[in-house]
C-alpha cells in the first residue's frame, strides 16, 4: 500500500508508513469513522426545581451601554456591576450653644502664669486635726557640715562634762578630799557618763534641740523635713552610743557617706541641718 502523504510503499497488513508514521487511508484529508453497532436511547429523567432561598444578588453584566454625552459635558463612566442601592448617612446634629451671660473675653497670648517655686520647699501642714497645730516641711534641706557638726558636738560634750567637775568638787568640799584610786576613778567615769545620759534623755523627753545644736545655728530634722518626734530622738541617743562605742566609726562613717550621715543618722532617720535652710 502506497502512503498518500509521501509516497513510500508499505505492506498489505501495515496500518501506518515505515517512513513518515501516518495512517494509511484512502483518503488522508477525511479522519477515519468507526461504525455503529448498536445503539439505546437513556431513560429520560424528570428535574423538579425546588424553591430555594433568596441569595444577595452578586455581580451583574452591563447590559445597556453608556449614554451619548454632549461634547464639554461632565465625563462619567458607567457601573461595572449594575445600578446599586445608596446609603445615604444621617446628619450630626449639633449641641445647643449655651446662652453667654456677656461679650467672651479674649484671652492675653503674652501673658503667663507665674510659678512659685519659693514656696515649694517650704509649705506648712496640720499634724492632728484636734490641736491644729502647723508644722513646716524642709525638703531640700542638706545636711550641716562636719564643721558645724564638731563644733555643736563639742558644746554637748563640755557641758555634760562641766557638771560632772561641779558634783565631783561638791563631794570633794563635803568630804574633805577625793580619792584618787583605781576604783575611784572608774567611779568618776561612771558618773561622767550617768550625767552625759541625762543630759541627752532630757532634752529628748522635751522633744527639742539640745544647746550644742542650737549655738551651732543648727537644727533636728528626720528624712521627711518634719521635726523629730520623741521617739526618733530617743533612737538617736541610742545609735550615738552605739557610734562611741564602736572606737567612734559610727561618728567617721560621715567623712565617708555620701549624703554625710554617720551612723546615728541612719539608724535614727535623722540628721541635723543648717537653720539658713
Amino acid at each position: 500500500m502506497t502512503c498518500q502523504y509521501c509516497g513510500s510503499p508499505n505492506g498489505i497488513d501495515d496500518h501506518r508508513c515505515n517512513r513518515c508514521g501516518r495512517r494509511l487511508t484512502d483518503n488522508p484529508g477525511r479522519p477515519q469513522s468507526f461504525p455503529v453497532q448498536e445503539s439505546a436511547l437513556a431513560p429520560a429523567v424528570e428535574y423538579f426545581a425546588e424553591p430555594s432561598a433568596p441569595t444577595a444578588p452578586g455581580p451583574q453584566l452591563v447590559t445597556e451601554l453608556p449614554k451619548s454625552v454632549e461634547p464639554g459635558g461632565p465625563a462619567y463612566q458607567a457601573s461595572l456591576f449594575g445600578p446599586q442601592p445608596v446609603k445615604v448617612a444621617p446628619l450630626a446634629q449639633r449641641p445647643p450653644r449655651r446662652p453667654s451671660n456677656g461679650p467672651r473675653r479674649r484671652s492675653d497670648a503674652g501673658q503667663q502664669q507665674a510659678l512659685d517655686f519659693d514656696r515649694l520647699g517650704s509649705r506648712t501642714r496640720t499634724v492632728s486635726i484636734s490641736d491644729n497645730v502647723s508644722a513646716a516641711i524642709y525638703g531640700d534641706a542638706e545636711v550641716a557640715m562636719t564643721a558645724q557638726r564638731i563644733v555643736a558636738a563639742g558644746i554637748d560634750i563640755v557641758l555634760p562634762l562641766a557638771a560632772s567637775i561641779a558634783f565631783l568638787a561638791t563631794v570633794r568640799v563635803v568630804a574633805g578630799e577625793l580619792p584618787v584610786t583605781k576604783a575611784a576613778l572608774i567611779c568618776y567615769a561612771v558618773i561622767t557618763v550617768v550625767v552625759a545620759l541625762f543630759y541627752r534623755i532630757l532634752y529628748c523627753l522635751g522633744s527639742c534641740d539640745t544647746p550644742g545644736i542650737q549655738l551651732a545655728g543648727l537644727r533636728l530634722l528626720n528624712f521627711d523635713g518634719r521635726k523629730p518626734a520623741r521617739t526618733e530622738r530617743f533612737i538617736r541617743t541610742a545609735g550615738g552610743v552605739l557610734s562611741l562605742m564602736a572606737a567612734g566609726i559610727g561618728l567617721l562613717w560621715a567623712t565617708v557617706d555620701e549624703e554625710r550621715h554617720t551612723w546615728h543618722d541612719h539608724i535614727s532617720k535623722t540628721f541635723p541641718s543648717s537653720r539658713s535652710w
